[in-house]
């Protein structure tokens, strides 16, 4: 590959042959020479390989690296950040999709000079297929155009919110990224991506970037992500190891503790929902799970708490009850996709 590469958009997999053309075709349509698309393949044993291997005969911007053996999750984003070749890199999900004309967008704001350290991106939600941004769900955030620059770390904390978790949302500038202190140390952290995010902005006065266009769909069928398939283990990623993210090493690198405590609050709401559907299909791990990580953390906020005690007492035959029968009619009512 010849030229100056602005843009490395990373896509880390493993066995997701059945997502991973699709995501793979939405950046292939939108390549130019300023793309790297960089393929991390964990040791996948599906046709992963075969599949990459063909698209790299239609676009010889593809580098594709294959792992000998599964060096899990966090390990393989982190080999992403360190091969991109890009000055910015995005780690996309093999079940995600770049929008129409979104990259479009990013080389944009890449070149106007801004200089920012992290860039968060506009992102919609879909199901079973992706048909376009016109029948996507509305965007995470309600504003669709422009773009802003600052250097308030709690305003963009505040306006990412939880969705700083996300990894296709993020667009890191590669030199920032040189600048994270051993990065090896977030392995297993469950959210590398976002640990090494908040390090790399570690500087006063960092210039932090939001692109408002969605830029990201995002496939919410429900059972296609790994916490879907294991859901027990919800509260340890999302409890404790949200927790730590948020309440415990964002702190570190100047994101006020209360602005980031409100962050991890607002991602409570989910709890009662979980449990109730735990309950319901009488998933015989989530007990341990719950009070080994969920508890302790729930316990620090109180109003979460109480919301949650009456579902935690709740019989698991009335739980079910609830869930499958009032809940559907709930959720038609509010309006709410999951």
């Amino acid at each position: 590959m010849s030229g100056k590469i602005l843009l490395t958009i990373a896509i880390p997999t493993y066995n997701r042959a059945e997502f991973l053309g699709r995501a793979m075709d939405s950046v292939i349509a939108q390549m130019t020479p300023e793309i790297e698309l960089l393929i991390s393949d964990n040791a996948s044993k599906d046709g992963t390989e075969a599949l990459v291997r063909e698209k790299m005969r239609e676009c010889p911007a593809i580098r594709y690296l294959k792992n000998p053996e599964n060096i899990g999750p966090d390990a393989n984003f982190l080999q992403c950040l360190k091969e991109a070749s890009g000055e910015y890199v995005l780690l996309l999900g093999d079940d995600d999709l770049v929008a129409e004309n979104a990259i479009g967008k990013m080389l944009a704001f890449l070149k106007e000079g801004q200089g920012c350290a992290l860039i968060f991106l506009n992102h919609c939600f879909f199901k079973h297929e992706y048909r376009g941004l016109t029948n996507c769900s509305e965007p995470f955030l309600e504003r669709k155009e422009g773009t802003l620059v600052t250097t308030d770390k709690d305003e963009f904390l505040r306006v990412c919110s939880h969705r700083l978790t996300y990894m296709s949302a993020l667009l890191l500038s590669k030199e920032a990224f040189d600048g994270v202190s051993s990065p090896e140390k977030y392995v297993d952290t469950y959210f590398i991506h976002t640990c090494v995010a908040l390090e790399a902005t570690k500087g006063k006065g960092t210039k932090l970037g939001m692109i408002f266009s969605p830029c990201i769909a995002q496939d919410s069928t429900p059972g296609n992500s790994g916490v879907d398939r294991n859901l027990s283990s919800f509260f340890h990623i999302f409890g404790a190891c949200f927790y730590r993210v948020y309440c415990e090493i964002a702190p570190q690198f100047g994101y006020e503790l209360e602005t980031a405590r409100g962050v991890f609050r607002t991602t409570l709401k989910w709890w009662s929902r979980i449990i109730l559907k735990l309950k319901s299909v009488s998933d015989k791990k989530w007990k341990s799970e719950y009070k080994k990580y969920g508890k302790p953390i729930l316990k620090q906020f109180k109003g979460a708490y109480l919301c949650c005690l009456p579902i935690l007492l709740l019989p698991n035959f009335l739980a079910k009850i609830l869930h499958t029968v009032f809940r559907p009619i709930y959720r038609k009512i509010k309006h709410i996709e999951n």
